[in-house]
Parts: structure tokens; C-alpha cells; sequence
């Protein structure tokens, strides 16, 4: 399974920049070895932006691109998602795209991948089914 996740990044409210992976590093541990990352950060972001790809793979134990966007208040989360996924797709071995927030914590310390993942391809299977829609179209989401 060829995962990615995309996080758009921010140290808003943060004292230091390993503060601010604090919540991706706990739970990166819920994702195969091969997850790659695709972290969005503000180029004027002062605590992220200076890092270096392998800072970030030095942390989160994955491998991990990053991507600089322009600085814009409110950040348009959509279109650093859209250009998330467009430059995951074009890695052409990514099989499933997670779009994946810098504040997520998972808080079931029984949870796995393999878990809620399973979830998430059977509610894709059920509406494919469901539609005859192809599989893999549409969106998941868990809470």
C-alpha cells in the first residue's frame, strides 16, 4: 500500500518548531514505513519554513517533500490540498491520498492502520456499489 498524507503546517501558537511536529510524530506511528508526507508550510512561516526536507524526515522517521506557499491570511487551505495532490499524483506510485491536519491527535491508543484504513476502503466499496461509480471516487471521512 502506497500512502500519502498531505498536512498543511503552521508553528501559529507554537514556541518552537519541534513543537509544532509534536501531534505528526505521535501519530505518524499509525502509518506503514513506506507513507510518504507532503507537508504545505507558509514561506514567511519563521519557526518552519528554513527546514530542509531531511530536518522533517530526521523527526518523523518517513519520507517527506515540502512544499513553500505563498503567505495569504486566511491560508487557502483548499488550493495547498489541490496542489498537494496534483504533485502526489505525479509520483506515480501513490496508491491512496490522506489529507491530514497538523492538529490531528489520535486518541484511540488501540487504533491501526489497519483499522480505521479498512474503514475507509469500505465506505469507498460500498458506494462504488452503491453508484457503480468508480472505486476510489469520492471522499471519506472519519471522526
Amino acid at each position: 500500500m502506497a500512502l500519502c498524507l498531505c498536512v498543511p503546517m503552521t508553528s501559529k501558537g507554537k514556541s518552537n518548531a519541534d513543537e509544532c511536529l509534536t501531534n505528526l510524530i505521535q501519530n505518524c506511528a499509525y502509518f506503514p514505513h513506506s507513507t510518504e508526507i507532503i507537508l504545505a508550510i507558509d514561506r514567511d512561516d519563521k519557526l518552519l519554513a528554513h527546514h530542509e526536507a531531511a530536518w522533517f524526515v530526521g523527526h518523523l522517521k518517513l519520507k517527506c517533500v515540502v512544499m513553500l506557499v505563498e503567505p495569504s491570511r486566511p491560508p487557502p487551505l483548499v488550493q495547498w490540498y489541490n496542489e498537494m495532490l496534483r504533485m502526489a499524483a505525479k509520483c506515480g506510485h501513490l496508491e491512496y491520498f490522506v489529507l491530514w491536519g497538523d492538529d490531528i491527535k489520535v486518541v484511540d491508543e488501540e487504533a491501526r492502520l489497519e483499522k480505521w484504513f479498512d474503514a475507509v476502503k469500505n465506505s469507498f466499496m460500498r458506494y462504488h456499489k452503491e453508484t457503480g461509480l468508480p472505486f476510489g471516487f469520492g471522499c471519506v471521512a472519519l471522526n
